[in-house]
């Protein structure tokens, strides 16, 4: 299916409220759609393959990243089976960056609204004005996206000009809002790189207090992680990351058990950074260190790291990890916060650099008793 489509995207500080006005303009409910959008490298606009319960779709799309409406160009195709296609075309084109989001999909004539939640990124805002059959010009795709931005409430100042897939992969140097405040670019991956550093504080940003995670934070803490975990598997070619295929049971298990421990920093409700440890004798476990992409670069994560330190039973004596070799800014940072490589092992076509950090002398050299037994607990 080919179709023109203008559109508008952008952030969403309410989304219950657009919700009511979206509903109260008589526009029709599909559904709430969990989709996994998987981009791929291509020479000419952008190819994804959406997954959902509702729309499994494969896209070819270009578009004008520009403020206000946008004209798109789509080509359209629903596969049979698209974990077969995802296959192929894995095999065949090298994975850019995999989007998570809830999306609820609502429909008024021609003009279809979503409210999305991205993982990593936030609540947004779309609106497309379709034409499928070339009986609509430009100009009225125009004029429905700006009325449907006027009706909605839109603030002209919170459109994004680029894609859910250009936020994650830091291709923008600033989201709206934060373009006073904030002197870097974004910084992908799943810790920041404190060489990224803000210029400027970010005064807008309330006091995020850490706090204790459990079993009934898994939810949150999963999307945190895959959404941090994305730039890795690109670094390292590996779709497969454990942080990327665990299931919510086993992080539930995981977060319930009395020998881990975890702790997360949020704002204003969200869950933007989380740690976990896992606490064996005299020795921790440090893994799934992990910063949203859009707040990477701004110290949460050293943050966490003094508060592990800061935290951990007294009987503890060192800290081990382990990360991938291609984690360059991962590797700089725990090095400043003195741990030490004591090995590499290989895994696949790279190798995991592990890592320890001595917490007292003395005790832990009276029982190192030679190398640590590190379990597969990837903390990048």
């Amino acid at each position: 299916m080919h179709a023109r489509i203008a559109e508008i995207k952008a952030r969403c500080p309410d989304p219950d409220a657009t919700m009511n006005r979206i509903i109260g303009l008589g526009a029709t409910h599909q559904g709430r759609d969990h989709q996994i959008d998987t981009y791929f490298e291509v020479s000419h606009g952008r190819l994804k393959l959406r997954q959902g319960d509702i729309e499994t779709n494969l896209i070819h799309y270009r578009r004008d990243d520009r403020p206000g409406p946008k004209d798109s160009h789509v080509l359209l195709h629903a596969p049979s089976d698209g974990d077969t296609l995802k296959a192929t075309l894995s095999a065949a084109l090298e994975v850019l960056v995999v989007v998570d989001k809830q999306r609820d999909i609502y429909w008024h004539g021609n003009v279809k609204l979503h409210l999305d939640h991205v993982a990593g990124l936030g609540a947004f805002v779309e609106i497309e004005a379709i034409d499928r059959d070339g009986s609509r010009t430009r100009e009225e795709l125009h004029d429905q996206c700006r009325h449907w931005m006027s009706t909605l409430h839109i603030d002209p100042g919170s459109l994004i000009t680029q894609s859910y897939s250009d936020l994650l992969l830091g291709r923008v140097s600033e989201l709206p809002g934060q373009a006073a405040d904030r002197g870097q670019q974004i910084v992908t991956g799943g810790v920041p790189s404190e060489e990224e550093t803000v210029t400027t504080p970010p005064t807008e940003r309330p006091h995020m207090p850490i706090s204790v995670l459990t079993d009934a934070d898994a939810g949150e803490v999963l999307t945190l992680q895959r959404a941090a975990y994305v730039s890795e598997a690109r670094l390292h070619n590996d779709v497969a990351l454990p942080p990327l295929t665990q299931t919510l049971d086993d992080l539930c298990d995981e977060l319930g058990r009395r020998d881990v421990l975890a702790w997360g920093l949020r704002e204003r409700g969200r869950l933007v950074a989380a740690v976990r440890v896992t606490v064996r004798d005299h020795r921790a476990e440090l893994g799934r260190l992990t910063v949203t992409p859009d707040r990477q670069g701004e110290g949460l994560g050293t943050r966490l790291l003094r508060h592990v330190e800061e935290q951990l039973p007294e009987a503890v004596d060192a800290i081990e990890l382990f990360t991938g070799e291609r984690s360059e800014a991962n590797l700089r940072l725990y090095r400043r916060h003195g741990y030490q490589e004591t090995r590499r092992a290989p895994a696949g076509y790279y190798d995991l650099v592990h890592m320890r950090k001595i917490l007292n002398t003395a005790r832990s050299g009276s029982d190192s008793g030679g190398e640590p037994t590190v379990r597969h607990c990837q903390s990048t």
